[in-house]
């Protein structure tokens, strides 16, 4: 890898610090009262599994962290992916930089969103991820997770089942769509979140630059503006400066290409 790739490579994430995992000491009690008031419990791996032994396994592998901050950095490209992480709250974005030093949107996760899925098949991570909105991350020891998986049917189909949807995603975003079918598509997948974690579908608060939208949807800043400013003429959405309302979802599900 040559020197300039790994001077951007370290520019690019400077403006953080990685946080370590603080591994728990022995006799604690891993199912605490945090999980029961987390927002993402429904969504998260241990959460998914019945409860039993596979269950209380799970949660004797998750690792809870403090809170973190925008700007810090959970992992960087390259660097040994020792964890897989859930987010309970905040908001991450990933993203890479290809030989050429370009930088690569990969995707905005939101609680309950598994993190550094590749290090269930590749020993270095393949992304950096950097924290949006302050929140709390959950690790999980991809070495004692993949011990658990040789042991449980019930835990390989989930981590299948949760893997499988992260897929999709990707692969309904990845077709020729018009500018506005992506970014309409865009805005209500942050809608579903936001609905599923009990916080309302209409109103939208962006985390993410719109530089950083336009990245991950394939297209330029301007693009982004000139879309918006014309579902806003229709009264279809109504953008501020850090967040969006959808005045017409049932508009919107209609100018949608995947639903």
């Amino acid at each position: 890898m040559g020197q300039r790739f790994q001077a951007r490579l370290q520019n690019s994430v400077a403006y953080g610090s990685r946080i370590v995992p603080v591994h728990q000491t022995a006799g604690t009690d891993v199912d605490h009262s945090y999980c029961q008031i987390c927002r993402a419990r429904p969504y998260c791996l241990p959460a998914l599994c019945q409860k039993g032994r596979v269950y209380c396994e799970l949660n004797s592998l998750v690792q809870r962290r403090r809170i973190l901050h925008e700007g810090d950095i959970l992992f960087r490209q390259h660097e040994p992916a020792d964890f897989l992480m859930v987010l309970s709250s905040g908001v991450c974005k990933s993203y890479f930089l290809d030989s050429k030093c370009r930088e690569h949107v990969c995707g905005f996760f939101y609680p309950g969103d598994l993190i550094g899925t590749e290090s269930l098949y590749h020993d270095l991570y393949q992304t950096n991820a950097v924290i949006l909105e302050t929140g709390c991350v959950c690790y999980i020891s991809v070495a004692e997770i993949h011990q658990a998986l040789s042991r449980s049917a019930d835990l390989q189909q989930q981590v299948i089942k949760m893997l499988s949807q992260q897929l999709w995603h990707e692969y309904a975003g990845a077709g020729s769509f018009s500018a506005e079918e992506r970014v309409v598509q865009f805005l209500l997948d942050l809608s579903r979140k936001q609905k599923r974690l009990g916080y309302s579908e209409h109103q939208l608060r962006l985390f993410m630059s719109r530089s950083d939208i336009a990245n991950y949807l394939g297209m330029r800043s301007e693009t982004i503006s000139r879309v918006l400013t014309r579902l806003q003429r229709d009264d279809v959405i109504r953008v501020h400066r850090e967040s969006i309302n959808l005045r017409d979802l049932k508009r919107l599900e209609t100018l949608a290409a995947v639903r």
